[in-house]
């Protein structure tokens, strides 16, 4: 059974739903646009898993985890969801890894979090292994803290914050009620059931902005389950066959170079502007090898 990301349902979303049979068939893409932000997880990950094993580091640490980082992924690359992906260019990483070091130089990190936690769950929401043959949906959470708070009187308060690393300049409350997040509070909603409270966290790399949502998951338990359905509904519509509908949708579109569809819809369509739109879209999609 096919497994879908959040990003697959914000691709169909975006696009149309050809784009998400070219990502499943494995067509080649333009990864550069994502290779920056890959970089600089990857360097808060490691940097994060030293620090819960040894403290906090130092700085000429902190480089050594880098430059390990940028060696491992220059020359062997990573694998994603099992599938191998080249190795980056040395640009591409040095530039996530100034951007990682730079937020870990004013924002350290806690000494008791996890790090790009893999989940997967099947139709009925109960976990799975993340390579199960059931998994329908799956996710991966940047970095989850678990704490108790207590109060004045005594009465202690189960919070979990799930905060995803972005390195966009853009940082917008908008980002705190999209399908990722929603996603990724349904996750931890299933996960830590004995949360009172999900702290939903947006973090800017670049730029250093923090963006919070609370959810109080007993007060709010039905919107939860809500937002649950809608992800298992859009998994099932997912499943089905899917149309392809190029239009202006095809800009920015990483599959549109290698799309048949639209290449059809410059030949083809009687609408000179239809037509225009398509020929810009494929222009675009092959700016990057110019």
């Amino acid at each position: 059974m096919t497994s879908f990301h959040p990003t697959d349902i914000k691709l169909r979303e975006e696009h149309c739903g050809h784009a998400l049979v070219l990502r499943k068939a494995g067509t080649p893409y333009d990864r550069n646009i994502f290779q920056t932000g890959v970089a600089a997880h990857a360097v808060l990950e490691a940097i994060g898993k030293y620090t819960n094993e040894h403290g906090i580091p130092t700085i000429d640490t902190v480089k050594e985890i880098a430059d390990k980082c940028m060696s491992d992924n220059c020359s062997i690359g990573r694998e994603y969801d099992g599938t191998p992906e080249p190795p980056m260019t040395l640009k591409q990483f040095q530039d996530g890894k100034e951007i990682a070091i730079k937020h870990w130089l004013y924002n350290s990190l806690p000494q008791d979090a996890m790090y790009e936690m893999p989940f997967a769950f099947d139709k009925d929401w109960n976990e799975v292994d993340y390579y199960s043959e059931d998994a329908v949906f799956r996710t991966i959470l940047d970095m989850v803290t678990l704490e108790e708070v207590v109060d004045e009187d005594g009465d202690v308060t189960k919070v979990a914050t799930i905060r995803d690393y972005k390195t966009s300049w853009h940082i917008t409350n908008e980002m705190l009620d999209n399908i990722q997040r929603r996603a990724q509070a349904v996750v931890a909603y299933k996960k830590f059931d004995d949360a009172d409270i999900l702290k939903m966290q947006v973090f800017g790399l670049r730029n250093g902005k923090l963006i919070e949502r609370e959810i109080y998951t007993k007060a709010e338990h039905e919107l939860l389950d809500r937002w649950a359905d809608d992800i298992m509904l859009a998994v099932s519509i997912l499943q089905r066959p899917q149309t392809p509908s190029p239009g202006a949708n095809c800009m920015g579109c990483p599959f549109t170079s290698a799309c048949q569809h639209v290449s059809k819809r410059v030949n083809n369509h009687e609408n000179i502007i239809e037509r225009y739109v398509a020929t810009l879209a494929i222009a675009k999609a092959l700016e990057p090898e110019i």
